[in-house]
């Protein structure tokens, strides 16, 4: 591996662990200082080498993420506007309101009560993708290894991120008798551009990993 290989593999790991922080804390005040710790940038290079990786700058990334889960939980929940703004952030409903109305040109009232407005027009099949009918399972908390791509589900970013998961586990002796393949799919097509959709390939592990590259760890909680 060359040294620029060496530094961009390196650099993945590192923003893998800023985006990871993200996802759990929308619900809190994200501060950069605390996102340049966790990855070890002084908070120029944060800025810099995160919105390479992911096409937009950070603060960018952090409100989209809260404005998407503002949609899907605006049509999949009966919580009020004022709660919805608490659970993902924001102090003030109407704070809310200028975020989600700058995204999607339409406020959170106006998306919930009118049910003919679609924000990404994507229409998604369960043939297209060969989907079979959802099962609802309770699961424990599991650790797994994982590659995350980024980019419409189903298109050529999938190609062989599976052999590179298997990969990693099989070199370190990480295959036994229970591992499982976990695909998780974060974002809903319908409210979030196809470009910037998120798909982690996972396999489960029975211990904590070193991350390595493009090649993260975490534990997923446990639930139905």
């Amino acid at each position: 591996m060359t040294n620029n290989e060496a530094t961009q593999q390196d650099y993945i790991r590192r923003v893998n662990l800023v985006v990871d922080y993200i996802d759990k804390n929308l619900d809190k005040e994200i501060k950069l200082a605390t996102l340049a710790e966790i990855s070890s940038f002084s908070p120029y290079h944060l800025h810099r080498i995160v919105r390479s990786f992911l096409k937009e700058p950070i603060g960018v990334y952090i409100t989209r993420r809260r404005v998407h889960k503002a949609a899907s939980l605006l049509r999949s929940t009966d919580l009020s506007i004022q709660d919805i703004a608490y659970k993902i952030g924001y102090d003030m409903p109407s704070s809310l309101s200028k975020a989600f109305k700058q995204f999607y040109n339409v406020s959170p009232s106006e998306y919930r009560t009118n049910k003919n407005i679609v924000i990404m027009n994507r229409n998604i099949s369960k043939e297209e993708y060969n989907l079979q009918e959802p099962q609802i399972v309770e699961r424990p908390d599991s650790k797994v290894v994982y590659i995350q791509i980024i980019g419409e589900y189903g298109n050529e970013h999938y190609n062989g991120v599976w052999d590179r998961v298997c990969s990693f586990v099989g070199r370190n002796n990480l295959f036994g008798q229970k591992n499982e393949f976990l695909g998780i799919g974060h974002d809903d097509p319908s409210v979030t551009e196809a470009a910037k959709c998120r798909y982690d390939a996972c396999i489960t592990v029975e211990k904590e990993v070193k991350p390595e590259g493009e090649i993260g760890f975490k534990t997923i909680e446990g639930g139905k």
